[in-house]
């Protein structure tokens, strides 16, 4: 339906606009007939030649210009518009006057208008699929180069079967009413009905540039900001009685609390000072990881363990999420001597992370934080290849786990902490072809089709190489001291409303991830609690020292969800997307209520969806439920991930550790920067 609906409004516009063009090619005959273009017919022919052109251009400029009812912001949009008057212009400019001179046979017209047409139908192609949310510039060219395309198409079309058909009269009228209905579907109901099958491109450009957005957006955004009105001008005032606050006013919300400790008699079951071993895989659905077809291994694990059934992780991307595993913090961005690895370190903890060649360079630079004392390194492309974030071809999972268990081997039985960082379902469209299908068959993974089977054959790949490393602790003795957390980072988007990859939205394809902990000593058991993967820090921690605070942590102990009486969460859930290093979406889960509020950072209109759904992300209850906007609003707005709050956050922090006003507090900074003219807090 994402093709259809495409393909549909590319189809009205090209008829349309194509037909157009040819009725400007032959506007002066036409004024001849009419009789009311006496004057333009005394005009020069090369003035002539630009009143076509011009007005073509002018007509696309307006489209192009007022695609988001503001002028271009940047140079993106500036390249689309330039491109698209340009490309019209020259089009109308070169059919009416020099089309017949260049192309005088009939064969070549046909050809040229099929290849046209062809050529448009795989621009628009790649700009659907290829280029879906990786390079925005070649979103607004694929647009330009489709529409230009197949209106040259159905102009060549247009007047070969018009002029040159003997039922002259006849074609003209079939023509026109076609194009008629087409110019009818733009304006009346068709952009509409294709906005329900791209309403995902109407919150963002990320699916489409300026041309195919305006289409669809005109007729359905006019009716859903009035729809809306009442909702925004709430958000409005809500979000002005938060920011009318004094400037030092910590938000109540985020002020830190510990938290109880677990029970003792649950604490007493686990090993007192267990080894931790996380199994960490990027880029794994919940749903893939549940289903026993795909990853017998993680199910047998299951049963034996802790299965956190409703775990959120803190964003859509590894950059959103890993910092917070590691820190147990929202605020990403910071560095200080409370997260996991800091802990470990002090407490005399070997510490190893197995891990390929590209993610380490992606993550050195991005995640500077996560460092271990060793590092265990697999290639994953060639030597001759640079790879770095997608590409890496060659499986690491198999001789990750070697490398791990050599480690351990070498250990002589010390307390360790190990950390594999599994990446090839991450480049699952990357990894050689042959070699997937060939260890898939070995291993018995079922074949699903399409995408869907590639995915699925890594992540049964990698869940072999998981039972298999659960089998060698078993051999070397180790599984009975050893506390093994099974995770994923975000998931993928696998197609959804056109959309493969991950980041940019906050579906719960994307943010539903696989959370499960073998404690020994411990019966299995399913947890129905909501908790996020911020609550592995701070639990990893509490592992290692069973005597620590949370108070400088976002998430909470995990051990605490296992008994009878569960204590409330401290703080929000929160969650954030990015489309190129840029915060997209910010989002919360309540548990309470069981809805999920995701705010998108370029419209600002709040969207809520009901957790208990089966599809959730399908049906936006926000105007059914102001009363939850209103509430959940302020928790995102508020929140350190936030980045107009995170200076607020920073210096709450700090004076939580320093409470001397005037050393360090929001309104001395204010008032220093009011004195040095460079304006208050941001």
């Amino acid at each position: 339906m994402h093709v259809v609906g495409t393909f549909s409004v590319y189809a009205a516009l090209g008829l349309a606009f194509g037909f157009g063009a040819w009725l400007l090619g032959r506007l002066e005959p036409m004024a001849r007939m009419v009789g009311f273009g006496l004057g333009l017919v005394q005009l020069p022919g090369g003035l002539r030649g630009v009143v076509a052109p011009a007005m073509v251009g002018a007509a696309v400029a307006f489209w192009v210009w007022t695609a988001s009812f503001v002028p271009p912001t940047d140079l993106v949009d500036w390249v689309a518009l330039g491109a698209a008057v340009i490309g019209s212009v020259a089009l109308v400019a070169i059919g009416p006057a020099y089309w017949d001179s260049l192309v005088r046979q009939r064969r070549r017209r046909w050809l040229v208008a099929g290849g046209a047409g062809l050529l448009g139908c795989v621009s628009a192609w790649l700009d659907m699929t290829v280029l879906v949310s990786l390079y925005p510039f070649l979103h607004a060219v694929a647009e330009v180069c489709t529409a230009v395309l197949w209106v040259l198409s159905f102009r060549v079309l247009a007047g070969e079967v018009i002029e040159r058909s003997a039922p002259r009269r006849l074609v003209l009228l079939l023509a026109s009413v076609a194009a008629v209905l087409a110019l009818g579907f733009l304006v009346v109901g068709g952009p509409s009905w294709a906005a329900g099958r791209l309403r995902h491109t109407a919150m963002h450009h990320v699916y489409a540039g300026r041309l195919l957005a305006r289409s669809h957006q005109l007729p359905t955004l006019s009716v859903e900001t009035v729809r809306r009105q009442p909702e925004a001008e709430a958000s409005q005032r809500t979000m002005i009685r938060h920011d009318a606050r004094p400037v030092d006013a910590c938000p109540a919300a985020w002020w830190p609390a510990d938290a109880p400790a677990a029970p003792a008699s649950l604490r007493a079951e686990i090993p007192e000072q267990p080894n931790i071993v996380v199994f960490y895989v990027d880029t794994l659905r919940a749903d893939v990881a549940s289903d026993p077809r795909i990853m017998p291994n993680l199910a047998r694990f299951t049963r034996a363990s802790q299965q956190f059934t409703r775990t959120y992780s803190t964003g859509s991307d590894t950059r959103s999420c890993l910092p917070a595993m590691v820190r147990g913090r929202y605020d990403l961005e910071r560095k200080d001597e409370n997260d996991v690895l800091h802990v470990a370190r002090a407490h005399g903890m070997p510490m190893a992370l197995a891990i390929g060649t590209s993610p380490r360079d992606f993550l050195a630079k991005h995640v500077p934080q996560f460092r271990f004392d060793e590092v265990l390194e697999v290639p994953d492309s060639d030597a001759n290849k640079t790879v770095w974030g997608y590409g890496a071809h060659l499986f690491t999972s198999e001789r990750l786990v070697d490398e791990s268990l050599a480690w351990l081997a070498a250990q002589n039985r010390k307390r360790f902490f190990l950390w594999q960082f599994h990446y090839d379902l991450h480049g699952w469209r990357e990894l050689d072809q042959k070699e997937l299908w060939r260890k898939a068959r070995a291993l018995g993974v079922p074949r699903l089709r399409g995408e869907w089977g590639r995915y699925s054959a890594v992540a049964g790949i990698i869940d072999a190489e998981f039972g298999r490393f659960l089998r060698e602790l078993e051999r070397m003795d180790l599984r009975k001291d050893t506390v093994i957390v099974f995770l994923a980072d975000h998931g993928e988007g696998m197609g959804r409303q056109g959309f493969w990859l991950h980041s940019v939205f906050l579906w719960e394809s994307l943010v539903r991830v696989p959370l499960v902990v073998h404690l020994p000593g411990l019966d299995g058991q399913k947890v129905d609690t909501h908790v996020s993967t911020i609550d592995l820090g701070p639990t990893l921690v509490r592992l290692i020292d069973p005597n620590a605070s949370l108070l400088p942590y976002h998430g909470e102990d995990l051990l605490t969800q296992l008994g009878p009486d569960r204590p409330p969460r401290r703080f929000p859930m929160l969650m954030r997307s990015v489309l190129k290093e840029q915060v997209a979406r910010l989002g919360v889960i309540d548990p309470e209520s069981g809805r999920k509020l995701v705010l998108p950072v370029e419209s600002g209109q709040p969207e809520v969806h009901d957790l208990s759904a089966s599809e959730p992300d399908d049906v936006d209850i926000a105007l059914a439920e102001p009363a939850t906007v209103e509430r959940l609003l302020p928790v995102v707005s508020d929140g350190p991930m936030n980045p107009r709050a995170r200076r607020k956050h920073d210096r709450c922090w700090r004076t939580l550790s320093d409470p001397d006003p005037e050393a360090d507090s929001l309104a001395t900074e204010g008032r220093q920067m009011k004195r040095s003219k460079t304006g208050g807090p941001t």
